[in-house]
């Protein structure tokens, strides 16, 4: 989320599949998150049941989401920045393979392979 500082966390799961353990290919994604971190005033989880695609990392999926759905609602809300001039990255904003460029240089979550 441009100028704000968020604090939160990605998560990827198999979908289970009855009495026969996991469905082979699909996933759950996930990303909860609040921000801004200084004063936090909005709280949210973006939950992406079987994600279409070759990307399936909560990373990859949910946080996109996460952070359009919060740039739109601080906006809306008039909540002030954290983070202006900040260095923080734009990850929401890169590609999936952006994100998979900057795991293979061991930045981000190395338990899901994608940046948080």
């Amino acid at each position: 989320v441009p100028n704000y500082r968020v604090a939160g966390k990605t998560g990827t799961s198999k979908i289970a599949d009855g009495a026969r353990g996991y469905a082979a290919g699909r996933y759950s994604s996930l990303f909860a998150g609040l921000v801004p971190v200084s004063a936090p005033r909005l709280v949210g989880v973006v939950v992406i049941n079987d994600p279409k695609g070759k990307d399936y990392y909560g990373g990859a999926v949910a946080v996109p989401v996460f952070a359009k759905v919060m740039e739109g609602a601080l906006r809306l809300l008039n909540v002030p920045p954290d983070n202006l001039g900040g260095r923080g990255l734009d990850f929401a904003a890169m590609s999936a393979e952006q994100r998979r460029d900057l795991a293979a240089e061991g930045l981000g979550d190395e338990a899901e392979g994608v940046p948080q």
